[in-house]
C-alpha cells in the first residue's frame, strides 16, 4: 500500500455523479443512488474491451506489451482467473486501470468475467498500481513449493 493510500482513509462521498455501465450502457448517476451498482462482476467481451480503450482511455502509462502477451496466453489457457484486480473507472467515467488486461481481452478475442469499480475517485490515481512487484520467489511460495531454495529460482 502506497504512503498516499495508508494515510488517507477512504471517505464515503455523498454528492455528485458517477459515470457508470449498466443495463448495457453508460450512465451518470446520482452517488446516493449507486451504490449498489459501484462494484459488479460483469462479463468483459472483446468488443466491450475495444471500446473501452478506445472512449474511455484517456490517461493511462504506457501499454506494456510483454505483460499483455503473457495475459493472452492465460486466457487460452484458461489460466485467467477473476481476481479482485480487474477494471476500475474514476467518477467521469475515464478508465483508471485495467488498460493491459482489456487490451489483452481484446488481442485474444477471449471474453471473460473480471470486477469493474465505478466512481474511483481521481484524488486516487497515485495509489492504483503502487504495490510491489511479486519475485519468483514469492510466486513460488504461492502456488505451494516450499522446497526450491531461493538461490535457485
Amino acid at each position: 500500500m502506497s504512503a498516499i493510500a495508508a494515510s488517507q482513509p477512504a471517505q464515503v462521498q455523498q454528492k455528485g455523479l458517477v459515470t457508470l455501465f449498466k443495463d448495457g450502457k453508460w450512465i451518470d448517476a446520482p452517488r446516493n443512488d449507486v451504490n449498489n451498482w459501484l462494484v459488479q462482476v460483469m462479463i468483459i467481451t472483446p468488443d466491450w474491451a475495444a471500446k473501452v480503450l478506445n472512449q474511455r482511455n484517456l490517461e493511462n502509462r504506457d501499454e506494456k506489451p510483454a505483460y499483455q502477451e503473457k495475459l493472452v496466453r492465460a486466457l487460452k489457457n484458461g489460466k485467467f482467473y477473476l481476481t479482485n484486480q480487474g477494471i476500475g473507472f474514476y467518477n467521469n467515467g475515464q478508465l483508471a486501470d485495467g488498460q493491459n488486461r482489456l487490451a489483452s481481452i481484446v488481442k485474444s478475442g477471449i471474453s471473460t468475467k473480471m470486477i469493474v469499480v465505478f466512481g474511483i475517485d481521481e484524488d486516487a490515481k497515485p495509489a492504483i498500481d503502487d504495490g510491489v512487484k511479486r519475485s519468483d520467489i514469492d510466486v513460488a511460495r504461492l502456488t505451494g513449493d516450499r522446497e526450491t531454495p531461493k538461490r535457485a529460482i
